[in-house]
């Protein structure tokens, strides 16, 4: 009921915020309608393709679906929009609708093409955690919404506004007068050492804060405050075990029978082992029918007659302990708890017992955190930075700007995450969900690529005609108010979700919109002529590039 309002909402309010934003920022209520006619094709073909999937090679589960709307709505507006700005410049410049759109053709193809091939490829990285079935399916689906979205916005943006010539935007474009340049670029490129410095020296304490993340297991954050479920759980905080919902349970497997005193003394010496840990509220097993050891020697009949039977497999092997907490079972506690069973009867040996493994529903959000968070460093993580740097140094035809795009990438999604840990965790004392960093790099790295792609290819278009410190100023200037007018389009969408009921929609919505905003803010005016202006000529290693001196 209450995730049903949350999309109600959600979705209402940030419909209504993006449509207003990309107004604003085309300047023009018929241009609008062209991003959303991309948009809509772009979901055909990914839909269309994704049936054939769903029908032939796999599954294709609800939250693929989702995903999939999401991302390629948002990467169909964001590649038309900028395709739009650039034409609208080219045709305030020559005043012809033909030339202003081959000029545009030859700037924006290649940033646009920079944007969609890595989002799709970083994306694509996902099906590296073939663990998940889940997690794997989104790396075949996403892929294919971004894909469309950049094959439609650079074959049907040129041809629908070839067949307006630029009749969308009313009262008629005004040529374009002298461009005022940024003071703020100007001044970043005069102190670009001091400025690079700084941000090395902010870049190590929110590396500190971001690197101690450890998520919270507490699905509770993300149910509304209001719910029942949340007022059920603090009213029976202390009345009873609350465990007992779902108990924590042991499976021991003997290499013999169990029913002689030796073997179940070997299972009621680990209910011994575990009943000492904090947390633990009661044990029942084969030798604890009711919750309390029976008396040794151990009677057989005595133990069948109190219900030991129900606790031992047909196989006269298999021993199962039940473990109740006294927390309940996806709290932050029974996960303390759960993870000093688990080391408990790892570190128990003895041979007659074949293995002991543990279960229960905070045991599998625990293995989940672990198993899922460890094929995303080690297989997903890597892989996209690999695919990343392959796609960028050949399209940009620079290793060092490909190296400094990923920096920054790491750079603002380290910002955007450590303000968040500040401000939830340790100021409102909220705890972010496990796998907030798992959506904020997936979400932050398209992002991030549009943004360096639309700046340096800018930067690109002037060198040999000017200097590259005149270069940096003018991309800065012209493309600078464009670039900050997409990330408020994302912003608008992304911050919606700070309505939402949970403390975890909230915490999404706010990092999104932190890490968007100043993603958008900071390249086109500081990280951007930083970098370039730092690295200089050498920025376009291996090619060169004829500067103006």
């Amino acid at each position: 009921i209450y995730g049903s309002k949350d999309i109600e909402i959600i979705d209402r309010v940030s419909s209504i915020l993006t449509l207003a934003v990309l107004v604003l920022v085309l300047a023009s209520i018929i241009a609008l309608f062209i991003p959303l006619i991309n948009v809509g094709i772009a979901l055909a073909v990914a839909f269309a393709i994704m049936y054939f999937i769903a029908t032939r090679v796999m599954d294709v589960i609800h939250w693929a679906r989702i995903f999939t709307i999401v991302t390629t709505l948002g990467a169909a507006i964001d590649y038309t929009t900028y395709y739009l700005l650039r034409f609208k410049d080219e045709l305030r410049i020559t005043g012809d609708a033909d030339l202003a759109m081959k000029n545009t053709i030859s700037k924006v193809t290649v940033p646009i093409l920079i944007s969609g091939l890595t989002t799709a490829a970083g994306f694509a990285c996902l099906t590296f955690a073939w663990d998940f079935p889940f997690v794997r399916v989104l790396g075949l689906t996403i892929p294919i919404g971004v894909l469309a979205a950049l094959i439609v916005s650079l074959t049907l943006t040129p041809a629908l506004l070839k067949i307006t010539k630029g009749r969308i935007w009313l009262p008629k474009i005004k040529p374009l007068k002298e461009v005022r340049y940024s003071n703020v670029s100007a001044k970043i490129i005069r102190y670009a050492p001091i400025v690079l410095i700084l941000a090395l020296a902010i870049s190590l304490p929110m590396a500190m804060i971001a690197l101690s993340f450890k998520g919270s297991h507490d699905y509770s954050i993300l149910l509304p405050e209001e719910s029942l479920t949340i007022q059920n759980i603090r009213s029976l905080r202390g009345v009873i075990d609350q465990g007992i919902f779902a108990p924590t349970t042991i499976i021991m497997e003997f290499k013999e029978n169990v029913w002689n005193n030796e073997s179940l003394s070997i299972v009621e010496e680990v209910c011994e082992k575990i009943e000492v840990i904090k947390g633990v509220a009661k044990i029942y097993s084969p030798t604890r029918p009711i919750g309390v050891p029976l008396e040794k020697p151990y009677n057989i009949s005595e133990m069948e007659e109190k219900g030991s039977l129900d606790f031992v497999a047909d196989d006269n092997r298999t021993v199962m302990v039940k473990v109740i907490l006294k927390y309940f079972p996806t709290s932050d506690e029974a996960s303390y708890v759960v993870e000093n069973i688990k080391k408990t009867v790892k570190a128990y040996k003895n041979p007659l017992v074949s293995r002991i493994m543990v279960g229960g529903i905070t045991a599998r959000i625990i293995d989940l955190d672990h198993v899922l968070t460890g094929a995303f460093k080690e297989r997903i993580l890597t892989a996209a930075i690999i695919s990343m740097f392959i796609i960028l140094a050949i399209l940009l035809r620079s290793i060092p700007l490909a190296l400094a795009s990923i920096a920054i990438i790491v750079f603002n999604i380290g910002i955007a995450m450590s303000t968040t840990i500040v401000l939830f965790t340790y100021i409102l004392k909220k705890p972010l969900i496990w796998f907030t960093h798992i959506v904020v790099f997936s979400a932050m790295l398209g992002i991030n690529i549009d943004y360096i792609s639309y700046f340096v290819n800018r930067v690109k278009e002037d060198l040999g005609k000017i200097s590259l410190r005149e270069a940096i100023v003018a991309a800065s200037s012209n493309i600078g108010k464009s670039i900050i007018g997409l990330a408020l389009i994302v912003v608008a969408a992304y911050g919606s979700l700070m309505l939402g009921s949970s403390w975890a929609m909230k915490e999404f919505g706010f990092v999104l919109a932190t890490g968007v905003l100043f993603t958008g803010l900071t390249i086109p005016y500081i990280t951007g002529p930083t970098i370039l202006s730092v690295l200089g000529k050498k920025a376009w290693w291996p090619m060169s590039i004829r500067e103006k001196t």
